[in-house]
C-alpha cells in the first residue's frame, strides 16, 4: 500500500478573485491571528491568514535544521501545527481508519507574515468518499512557536455560486507496463481539479513510484500545483488514484497539458535527487505518457 502526498505552491494571483473576507481573528499574547481571505470553489479551500503584532519574530512559516540538534527549529510564533475542524468534527475523525480518507490540510508561507492554508476533501481518491457540502464551518486551531495556547479561529464558508466545469476526457497512455488514465477534470475560474489513475499500479512499482508530474496550458504556461495526493489504499484493484489542484489556465488556454517525468536520481545509492545549477530537480519527461486535457 501506498500513499503520496505532493507540495503545495504559493498562493497566485489567479486564486485573489473575489474571496470572500470573514471577520474571523484571534487575540493572544504579543502577536494576533486573523483571516485575510477565504474561499471555496468547489475544488479546494484557500485561507489566507496574516499575523500581527509581536516583536522579534520569524516568519509565521519558516524555520531551519539545526545541525547540532539535529531537528528542525520554527521562529517565534511560527505555526508548528494546526488543527482544523469541519462542522465541528476534527479532520481526522472524517472517513475511516486510512489516512487518505481525510481530508487533506497544508500551509505555506505568503511573505513573512502571512500563510495559506489549503484543503480539499478524499472524493477522488478512489474509495467512494463523499465531497464537501456546500456550506461548511470551519475552525482552526493553530499552534504557534512560543505561546502555550492555540489560537483559534472561526471562518463559514460557501461554495463560489460559479459554475463548474466538470470534462470527463477518458484519456489513456501507456508506455512499458505504465498505463495512465486522465479520469476527470473539473474547471474552475480559480483553479482545476485533476484526477489520474494508474490502473495497473502493481504491475511494476519502482516506475510508477518514480512518476511524478508537471502541468502547462496550451499556451506553454507553467500552471502551479496547489495541492496534490495520491494513494492506492482505497480501493481493492490495485489502482493508484492521483488528485491535484491546480491554478487555472490563462483565458487563452484550451486546454492543460499532463508532463509525466523522472527525476534523476544521484547515483550514490541515496535515492535523492539530483539537482541543477539553480537547484531545481533534473527530469526526464515521458512525452509517450504526455496528454491534453480540454477545459470545455
Amino acid at each position: 500500500m501506498a500513499t503520496i502526498i505532493a507540495g503545495s505552491a504559493l498562493l497566485g494571483s489567479a486564486h485573489a478573485a473575489s474571496p470572500s473576507t470573514p471577520a474571523a481573528h484571534s487575540v493572544q499574547q504579543a502577536a494576533s491571528l486573523q483571516v485575510a481571505e477565504a474561499f471555496y470553489d468547489g475544488n479546494h479551500i484557500s485561507i489566507k491568514l496574516q499575523r500581527t503584532g509581536g516583536t522579534g519574530e520569524g516568519h509565521l512559516v519558516g524555520g531551519a535544521f539545526d545541525q547540532k540538534s539535529g531537528e528542525y527549529v520554527v521562529d517565534k510564533n511560527s505555526i508548528t501545527r494546526i488543527v482544523m475542524y469541519i462542522n465541528g468534527k476534527a479532520i481526522h475523525e472524517y472517513g475511516n481508519e486510512k489516512m487518505p480518507s481525510k481530508p487533506s490540510l497544508s500551509w505555506m508561507a505568503d511573505g513573512k507574515d502571512a500563510a495559506i492554508i489549503r484543503m480539499t476533501d478524499a472524493s477522488l481518491l478512489g474509495g467512494n468518499l463523499p465531497a464537501f457540502t456546500d456550506k461548511l464551518q470551519l475552525r482552526a486551531d493553530i499552534y504557534l512557536e512560543g505561546q502555550k495556547q492555540p489560537q483559534q479561529v472561526s471562518i463559514p464558508l460557501q461554495r463560489s455560486t460559479a459554475k463548474a466545469v466538470v470534462v470527463k476526457p477518458g484519456l489513456t497512455k501507456t508506455f512499458g507496463n505504465v498505463k495512465l488514465t486522465a479520469s476527470q477534470a473539473v474547471h474552475t475560474a480559480t483553479s482545476t481539479r485533476l484526477q489520474l489513475i494508474l490502473p495497473n499500479y502493481s504491475a511494476d512499482l519502482e516506475k510508477h513510484r518514480e512518476l511524478l508530474f508537471d502541468f502547462v496550458d496550451d499556451q506553454g504556461n507553467t500552471l502551479e500545483r496547489l495541492t496534490g495526493r495520491g494513494t492506492d489504499e482505497l480501493n481493492a484493484n490495485e489502482q493508484f488514484y492521483y488528485d491535484f489542484v491546480i491554478e487555472a489556465p490563462s483565458k487563452d488556454a484550451t486546454g492543460i497539458v499532463v508532463k509525466p517525468f523522472v527525476p534523476v536520481l544521484k547515483k550514490d545509492g541515496s535515492r535523492q535527487f539530483e539537482l541543477d545549477e539553480n537547484g531545481n530537480l533534473i527530469k526526464h519527461y515521458v512525452k509517450q505518457l504526455e496528454m491534453t486535457i480540454p477545459l470545455k
